[in-house]
């Protein structure tokens, strides 16, 4: 499995680095080396995972393959992750590839549980990436919308941050139905105005992690 399910910890701050495992730019090797390989990197997340640098990860549903993970660590400077991928053999050789940016949690629960593959839920990420200007008092309804859907309608959050990087913020909800999501976000005023596109993908979640929500 590559980026394997690790649990949710808990953040000592609100702030978080945000690592999205994507497809890189050499082809995946023959199957008996691409298992040997995937043994090493879910043994590199699992080192750091031990060492308090990494929060959560788990693999993406992604059906172009190329969004194929996301990370979520809790370091300070982004060089102490690009130092604990350098164990990784599928990052190191070019299989996968690591873009990394940092995150404000702004609503969310982490909890820290054990790691069980055979136990996990899904859940669904949706990553909004900005594509047009913002229009003046299209981010307060945003944040409007989300409360509202977060309270009334069918948006359950697990967690939520934000970024002054293209991704604008990353969510994940209790869902297993990425196009519903979808459908619910596609009424964000901030996507009504062609400012941000939403997208979203399926993803495993420890089951545990999703026992309580902040909303």
């Amino acid at each position: 499995m590559l980026t394997a399910l690790i649990a949710f910890a808990s953040l000592t701050g609100p702030k978080v680095w945000v690592s999205f495992i994507e497809k890189g730019p050499t082809p995946f090797p023959d199957q008996s080396q691409t298992q040997t390989l995937a043994t090493n990197h879910v043994a590199n997340l699992e080192a750091m995972r031990i060492s308090g640098k990494l929060v959560s990860a788990g693999p993406t549903e992604d059906p172009a393959q190329k969004l194929l993970g996301i990370c979520f660590f809790d370091v300070p400077f982004q060089r102490q992750i690009t130092e604990g991928f350098t164990a990784d053999q599928m990052v190191q050789r070019g299989f996968l590839a690591v873009r990394t940016v940092r995150m404000q949690i702004v609503a969310g629960v982490l909890h820290p549980q054990s790691i069980d593959p055979n136990k996990t839920v899904n859940a669904v990420l949706a990553i909004a990436r900005r594509v047009g200007t913002n229009k003046k008092g299209a981010f307060a309804k945003h944040e409007a919308f989300l409360r509202s859907e977060a309270v009334y309608g069918g948006l359950r959050f697990v967690c939520r941050g934000t970024s002054t990087e293209p991704e604008q913020e990353v969510h994940l909800y209790v869902d297993s139905d990425p196009k519903s999501v979808a459908g619910l976000l596609a009424n964000d005023p901030l996507v009504q105005t062609g400012s941000w596109r939403y997208e979203t993908y399926l993803q495993k979640l420890p089951k545990d992690a999703l026992a309580s929500i902040i909303e």
